[in-house]
């Protein structure tokens, strides 16, 4: 059985967790703007970013075990 795991795409500029519409998908070389702040972030930055965070996050709960 495969699980998903949800990572939330936040803006580099203003930390605000990025809003997108349910029938939108963005894919690698969009940008998407922040509701926020207006400034274009970089899907490709956002998603490693992201990523970077959350296997972080990962590391720190294992080695508090």
């Amino acid at each position: 059985m495969k699980s998903e795991t949800v990572i939330e795409l936040q803006c580099v500029f203003c930390d605000s967790f990025l809003e997108s519409t349910l029938d939108y998908e963005p894919s690698s070389g969009d940008t998407i703007e922040c509701q926020n702040c207006h400034q274009p972030n970089d899907y490709n930055l956002l998603v490693d970013a992201a990523v970077n965070k959350e296997v972080d996050s990962l590391i720190e709960d294992y080695l508090d075990i």
